[in-house]
């Protein structure tokens, strides 16, 4: 029998990507982050006054600047 990563206590790693825009209002940001994937699917930490978002699949560069133009519209919507 294959045991799944979680059931081994593995945890799936996350992707990081270093938000470009500097964000003022960390709650509109959660708010467009839970419409785009979703409550407990994505990560953020801030480092150095940067926003990380950590995802748990690679993202491809298009996606990213889809992500980026996402949450500005909806941030400043």
């Amino acid at each position: 029998m294959i045991k799944s990563q979680a059931a081994l206590g593995q945890q799936q790693p996350w992707h990081d990507i270093v938000l470009k825009t500097k964000y003022n209002d960390p709650l509109k940001l959660k708010s467009s982050l839970d419409s785009m994937y979703g409550k407990g699917k994505y990560r953020v930490k801030v480092r150095a006054n940067r926003y990380i978002l950590q995802l748990p699949e690679q993202p491809q560069r298009a996606q990213i600047v889809e992500i980026e133009n996402t949450i500005h519209s909806h941030y400043n919507g």
